[in-house]
């Protein structure tokens, strides 16, 4: 899991970013493409998927971060993670349809 702050994804966006081009071959101004930007929304798996998975994921605000869990599931921290929780993870994993999109 990966959260951006907000220069990181200034800085993301700077880097993978284009200036579109309009029908006389010129680029459009960057405001103009970030604010078509803003209305367009990007979804790479379905919407109720996603939900659920972010209410799974509410069972695992115990840990500071999600480093913590990463550690806790390396070292197969039983006292942290029990068999439900890790059963639980295991559905929040993309499916192979999503890991071909």
């Amino acid at each position: 899991f990966f959260f951006f702050n907000h220069s990181e994804f200034s800085e993301l966006e700077s880097l993978f970013s284009s200036n579109p081009v309009n029908k006389n071959g010129l680029n459009k101004s960057k405001s103009s493409f970030k604010s078509r930007a803003k209305n367009q929304q990007v979804t790479f798996i379905d919407p109720r998927r996603a939900y659920n998975i972010a209410i799974s994921l509410a069972q695992f605000r115990t840990f500071e971060n999600y480093d913590r869990l990463c550690e806790a599931v390396v070292s197969m921290d039983r006292s942290k993670l029990d068999l439900e929780k890790l059963s639980n993870m295991h559905q929040l994993l993309p499916t192979r349809a999503e890991l071909n999109r």
